[in-house]
């Protein structure tokens, strides 16, 4: 009787029993790892939405701040200034790359590798920080004098200078002495060896001023790497005359509108795709717009659609789109065309 007992005790599970406790192990197991991979891709999607965020809000920044600063020349607006092209190029002639008088402040332009159906944006103006004239010599010599040398210029660099009527631009054919203490005068030489002339055209006196003037260039242009899956990265680039530099990755299209000042009261009546501007002295304001994109394919279910620029544009894969767009205010254009 007591062995009876004591085997009934010891007795295991039965099939059936293992059975159920495997289907709800394996229940519990599955729903373990649906849990994990939600939560994997929730986490790559907020990481990768973050990250087009952050680029987006930087690129509109670096944008928004050269649109701001087109057409200054400590001054007034560099439209306004009568230029004399003093540097020469290989031929002797009048290097047109520093023709600052016969250009738009901003327009459009067509860099060479720039992504096709993408607009781009060419703008010039003067460096922040400028240089005292302190003494010209006689007989027209562009041997300036000036105070201190803050703008760390070489030889070989372009400088203009000017009395904000006119303006002369040479490049340097002297080793400029290096030193930011305005009390120290420092001598730019202008040989002809790298100039059309000696001489300078306008007439300058103490107080003028010596400043740097740059040609800025955006432009999307594919990335010589590639994403993970395999398809090429657009990249917002700039360019300040040294070459182009990357600002941002994974930005697919840009948009240009410029707002035209009609009637002269400053401020935008219409905003023009480039091809039809008739009269750059009158854009007054620039709207741009970004379409940007997730770096990595696969965060969306399906084929995403976005309204850019008005228009409805579909992904060709599934990454996230997002288009951002900013309006920036020209302050040195802003009363339209004299």
């Amino acid at each position: 009787m007591n062995g009876a007992a004591s085997r009934r005790a010891q007795a295991g599970m039965t099939l059936v029993e293992l059975m159920i406790a495997m289907v709800l192990g394996l229940v519990l197991v599955g729903g373990a790892i649906q849990v994990l991979l939600s939560t994997q891709e929730s986490y790559r999607l907020q990481e990768n939405m973050a990250r087009l965020q952050e680029n987006a809000r930087f690129a509109m920044e670096m944008v928004a701040r050269d649109l701001r600063m087109a057409g200054y020349s400590h001054c007034g607006t560099i439209d306004n200034i009568s230029f004399h092209n003093n540097v020469a190029d290989p031929d002797g002639d009048p290097d047109p790359a520093f023709d600052f008088g016969n250009a738009a402040t901003i327009r459009d332009v067509a860099p060479q590798g720039a992504l096709a159906g993408s607009d781009a944006l060419r703008l010039r103006h003067a460096q922040e920080r400028s240089l005292r004239v302190q003494t010209v010599p006689g007989g027209g010599s562009a041997n300036l004098k000036v105070g201190g040398n803050v703008l760390h210029l070489q030889q070989g660099d372009v400088v203009t200078v000017t009395d904000c009527s006119e303006a002369d631009t040479f490049r340097i054919t002297n080793t400029p002495a290096e030193t930011e203490d305005e009390s120290d005068q420092v001598t730019l030489a202008h040989a002809a060896n790298f100039n059309v002339s000696p001489h300078l055209q306008g007439s300058y006196a103490a107080g003028d001023r010596v400043v740097v003037i740059r040609n800025l260039t955006w432009f999307i242009a594919e990335d010589d790497d590639l994403h993970a899956d395999g398809t090429p990265v657009p990249v917002l680039y700039r360019d300040a005359g040294d070459g182009p530099e990357a600002v941002v990755e994974d930005v697919r299209a840009m948009r240009i509108r410029y707002g035209t000042d009609d009637d002269g009261d400053g401020s935008a009546e219409r905003y023009l795709r480039a091809a039809a501007v008739t009269d750059w002295r009158r854009v007054v304001s620039v709207r741009v717009s970004l379409l940007l994109q997730t770096a990595e394919n696969g965060l969306s279910p399906t084929a995403q659609s976005v309204v850019f620029d008005n228009a409805e544009v579909t992904s060709d894969d599934r990454r996230v789109l997002r288009a951002f767009t900013t309006t920036v205010s020209l302050r040195n254009h802003s009363g339209g065309a004299p």
